[in-house]
């Protein structure tokens, strides 16, 4: 008698689903994911139903699935553990150590902003934020950064409509013409940021690069230009590492 083939346990059809959607160039439908992986449109939506609840996989408005930011950071976490996460947290520390301040990555999560990577400098902040701190949509540079550069109009439209709160759209058009954010006294009194699009970072699709002080201590022209420096530094360290976005 011959030994039959293993059957794939429901994880690891799971972790397929995860691979195709990682590889996808964006959100894909519940028929097409059956036929890259092979299995029946039932069964498909069950385990994308499973993934969503554990908050791997999200729904987009039109009923396609999508990675979530729970799949980028343990990304962020393979990539530091490849190297290239640890990397990146070396130029954040070097433009703290050549700001005096401190520099932090955040991305969009469903209806906030989540601080994903950080670097302290040697200077007193006197503000709470770490990585994992949750800011509001309409407070802080980085929030408004992401708005203005990870969601589209139509996007930010729907969600002013659902309740959340953003800054109103000639403020965001003007944020998205401008390339940069600045907040004076936003998330946290006393505290001002200055915040960039950083595109692709760490696979996410659009994150902000910012730069928060005490009010007393920044000087935006300097520091802004510390945080573009810091961004071809990723940059290039994406080009090595055959990520760099298009």
């Amino acid at each position: 008698m011959t030994a039959s083939a293993p059957t794939a346990t429901s994880a690891q059809k799971a972790l397929a689903l995860l691979e195709v959607l990682a590889g996808a160039a964006g959100p894909l439908g519940v028929s097409e994911l059956g036929r890259l992986v092979g299995a029946s449109r039932g069964t498909v939506h069950k385990q994308l139903g499973g993934l969503v609840a554990a908050g791997w996989v999200e729904q987009a408005d039109d009923g396609r699935y999508g990675l979530s930011l729970t799949a980028a950071r343990v990304g962020n976490a393979a990539l530091r553990q490849a190297g290239l996460g640890r990397r990146i947290q070396v130029v954040l520390e070097e433009v703290a150590a050549r700001t005096g301040e401190a520099i932090s990555i955040a991305a969009l999560h469903r209806d906030a902003t989540l601080i994903v990577q950080r670097a302290e400098s040697d200077q007193v902040l006197h503000a709470d934020i770490r990585v994992g701190t949750r800011i509001p949509l309409d407070e802080g540079a980085s929030s408004h950064v992401l708005t203005a550069f990870a969601l589209t109009s139509a996007k930010r439209g729907e969600m002013r409509a659902s309740g959340i709160r953003l800054l109103p759209e000639d403020a965001l058009v003007e944020i998205a013409a401008d390339g940069v954010a600045r907040t004076v006294d936003g998330f946290v009194e006393g505290i001002t940021a200055i915040s960039i699009p950083l595109y692709d970072a760490l696979q996410f699709k659009t994150v902000a690069l910012t730069l928060a002080a005490p009010n007393a201590r920044v000087h935006f022209a300097r520091h802004e230009a510390a945080l573009r420096e810091g961004r071809d530094e990723i940059y290039a360290l994406m080009g090595e590492s055959g990520t760099r976005p298009d």
